[in-house]
């Protein structure tokens, strides 16, 4: 059976060693000891073992068996440094000895040394085509690159072999519903023929099912785990989880319904929050997250998630004093910062906002959504905050460099700069910027149109037309955009093409949104991603 533990090296290293079982030994012998050393390692007595494996190298310098074993007695014991060092002997010995490139491999598996390990799984299968552990952890490490044609052959010669390994058999699962391959479903099937009717591993089966979007056969596998255990917990929350990935939202209630009637917990309430939410029953999900916050005071993503739609649906003053409370009792917490500054936004605060988006940034200076806002709020606050917001942004800039609102916040900001100068303003770090925000984003219509703008002041009137035209593809209901292209063609004397934009800029301003909306927008369109994710056990 193919583990997820040195089982495998041990077994390894045994079948390593058959022939020694033909060799004539005299008890005083170094097979002998050798003998031993693997009764005791079978035992799990380390020291024991080692101290026969050490008599037996002793006896015989080059007994490569004993190296190994010894390597595997320092593996199981944690200390990976001198397992190393054994198996690295052991090779030197016998570079064609197959366990210990095995164990090796282990070994460096465990210390997070990935290519090491697949140059000597590599090896183990050059030497040793079918050795099922080897294409087992080979196809692991594929997987884990996203190489999942590669993982996918690799697990396939390991089930030739080991057939009935359930272990291997979810691996190889997981590969074939990521190729969306057609036989996945048959190797789902051969998994639950091998499982009893409670193994575990039935939820880490309908878990990754519906992680990879195969609904139907996750909630079949969850029913079946209920009809055995109509009492389980996780089998009816991840049933439930699953009709709500599904959008069969009716199904999923009543479930979570007579969960909740077994088994009242916050987590389940918080499920059926978002359930009522994506029904548009707002009413309702906002009872459940606040149910689900009072019940685990302590669970920041089921206060986030209260707050979150406190915002959404306009409940400003009550959801800033609940934000407030929430970040009073999770100070370190850098997506209630982000939302507090985000509801100061929208209310419109912007001085409020910036204070709470710059602790959100020392608290945690990776969240894109922090900086997102500080773009927004550049125009909106004095020049001594726009300072402070610029170094905020070059500092995010220099470790993320491919994030597009990041790239255009900071290219407005160098070019109002320039602008603020004067005389012989310098854009071309500012068109930079704004360049390569459009090449990482390519609707990005704020770009198009700040380039517009810079064009037009550099006098390039035919190159702002074509980035206004640009930023009018990209968003229809920009109307500014066609303000500034009336703008523009007036300027080189195209009258008609003039007042035809004028004609669209009128026409989209009185039907656009007002300024809370807009902001509103901008708040539905970057927060949810923030949303709690705990939920989601899969």
């Amino acid at each position: 059976m193919i583990a997820h533990s040195l089982a495998i090296p041990i077994l390894a290293l045994v079948l390593g060693v058959n022939s020694l079982a033909q060799r004539p030994a005299s008890p005083q012998g170094p097979e002998a000891h050798l003998d031993l050393a693997r009764r005791f390692l079978s035992a799990r007595d380390l020291e024991k073992a080692s101290q026969q494996a050490a008599i037996a190298l002793q006896l015989s310098p080059g007994m490569v068996e004993a190296e190994d074993l010894l390597g595997v007695v320092e593996a199981l014991s944690g200390r990976l440094e001198n397992a190393e060092r054994h198996f690295t002997r052991a090779l030197e010995i016998r570079p064609d000895f197959v366990p210990a490139h095995f164990n090796l491999a282990r070994v460096y598996l465990n210390r997070g040394k990935s290519q090491m390990a697949a140059r000597e799984l590599q090896t183990v299968t050059h030497l040793d085509p079918w050795n099922a552990g080897a294409h087992y952890y080979l196809g692991i490490l594929l997987q884990k690159s996203n190489r999942n044609q590669e993982a996918l052959s690799h697990f396939e010669k390991a089930r030739m072999v080991e057939p009935k390994d359930v272990d291997l058999l979810i691996r190889l699962l997981e590969s074939q519903l990521d190729l969306k391959r057609p036989d996945a479903e048959k190797t789902l099937q051969a998994i639950e023929g091998l499982l009893g009717d409670r193994d575990p591993r039935f939820l880490q089966l309908g878990g990754l099912l519906a992680s990879r979007g195969a609904y139907a056969l996750a909630i079949a596998t969850f029913q079946k785990l209920l009809s055995v255990d109509p009492d389980s917990y996780d089998a009816s929350y991840n049933l439930a989880l699953a009709y709500f990935l599904s959008k069969d939202n009716n199904k999923a209630e009543t479930v979570l319904n007579r969960l909740l009637r077994q088994h009242n917990v916050a987590e389940a309430h918080n499920l059926l929050a978002r359930v009522h939410e994506d029904s548009g029953e707002y009413l309702k999900a906002l009872g459940q997250y606040e149910q689900a916050a009072v019940m685990e005071p302590t669970n920041e993503d089921y206060r986030f998630d209260f707050c979150f739609l406190l915002v959404k649906h306009r409940a400003l003053k009550f959801a800033l004093s609940q934000l407030t409370r929430a970040t009073e009792d999770f100070p370190k917490s850098a997506r209630l910062r982000i939302i507090l500054g985000a509801a100061q936004f929208l209310k419109p605060n912007f001085d409020l906002a910036l204070q709470e988006l710059l602790q959100a940034i020392e608290a945690d200076p990776s969240i894109s959504q922090s900086y997102y806002y500080l773009g927004k709020i550049y125009e909106k606050v004095g020049q001594e905050s726009q300072k402070k917001i610029m170094q905020k942004l070059r500092d995010y800039l220099a470790l993320n460099p491919k994030d597009p609102w990041a790239n255009y916040s900071y290219g407005v900001g160098l070019f109002q700069e320039q602008q603020r100068l004067g005389d012989a303003p310098d854009f071309s770090e500012a068109q930079t910027y704004l360049l390569k925000a459009i090449a990482l984003k390519s609707d990005l219509a704020p770009a198009y149109f700040s380039l517009g703008l810079l064009y037009y002041a550099q006098s390039r009137t035919a190159e702002s037309i074509e980035q206004f035209q640009q930023a009018s593809k990209a968003s229809p209901q920009m109307h500014e955009a066609h303000y500034r292209l009336a703008i523009a063609y007036s300027k080189l004397g195209m009258k008609q093409e003039s007042e035809r934009e004028l004609h669209l800029h009128q026409k989209l301003r009185s039907e656009s949104a007002d300024d809370l909306d807009k902001r509103r927008k901008e708040f539905f369109d970057i927060i949810p991603t923030m949303k709690s994710l705990s939920s989601q056990r899969h």
